[in-house]
């Protein structure tokens, strides 16, 4: 996961290598906000 501190707020998503979605979160303040799903 990127260092969320550095994020700006809003949903954000990480990709696996081969472009597959690996996690999808919200950021607000710098800190993660709601539901963190991840994905295998």
């Amino acid at each position: 996961m990127d260092d969320v501190t550095k994020l700006p707020d809003g949903e954000h998503r990480e990709y696996y290598e081969n472009e597959a979605l690996k996690a999808v979160y919200n950021v607000k303040n710098g800190k993660i906000d709601g539901e963190y799903v991840e994905y295998n």
